[in-house]
Formats: C-alpha cells, structure tokens, sequence
C-alpha cells in the first residue's frame, strides 16, 4: 500500500510501465488497445471473452470445458489439439493446434478479419 503509483522498468531494448489503480476497474479490450502508441501487424488478446472482436476459440478436450463458439457469433475459428474430438460440428474452420504453421498460415491469410477497428464512439 505504501508502494509507489508507478513503476518504469526500462532497458536498451525494453520498457515496462505498471501503474497502480486507486480502485477495481474492468477494463475494456477496447480502452487497452487504445493505450498501444507503436504501429503493430498484431496483437494477440487472451481472455476478454464477451467482446465483440473476432475470435479464435483455443479448445482441449482433456481441460473439460464447454465450446463458446455454439452461443459466440465472433468466433471465427476452433483452434483445437483433437479435431475428431469436438462434440458439436463446428460452424466455422477448425484449426490443428498440432500444426502451428497451418494455424499460423491461416490466420496471415485471414488477417483482414482481425484488422481492428476502433469502435464507434457517440
């Protein structure tokens, strides 16, 4: 509590900015991505779930969960380590998580889908 309210860690190479909240705040996939200042080709966004940007569902059958792609209209795509073991037929492409260049060639040749648009703000 009495640490400081933000922290720059930086090297030649690198640069790191934590700053401290004064309250829980539930922020935005969108709010964050509006904090990126360089020009990026992507960014890889984990979690964020009931957001409104296009998917890839990352699915194992031995984790035990339920599919989201069934309820989720974002998904584009199932990124699975056992095809064969989906329980619902999938609607969308299904990715070999085994073959990473397959997964890695399809999302380059994908990439206007995932092309970020800031939302429309009133």
């Amino acid at each position: 509590e009495a640490g400081a309210f933000e922290v720059l860690a930086a090297s030649p190479k690198r640069m790191v900015l934590m700053r401290e909240l004064e309250a829980r705040v539930e922020h935005s996939v969108h709010d964050l991505l509006a904090q990126l200042q360089a020009e990026v080709d992507w960014v890889l966004v984990e979690g964020f779930k009931q957001s409104n940007l296009p998917k890839v569902e990352v699915w194992r059958q031995t984790h035990g969960k339920p599919l989201r792609f069934p309820d989720d209209p974002h998904i584009v795509a199932i990124a699975t380590d056992n095809p064969e073991a989906l329980p619902v037929t999938a609607h969308c492409v299904v990715l070999d998580l085994n073959v990473a260049d397959d997964v890695a060639a399809w999302l380059v040749d994908n990439a206007e889908r995932f092309e970020y648009r800031t939302p429309f703000s009133p």
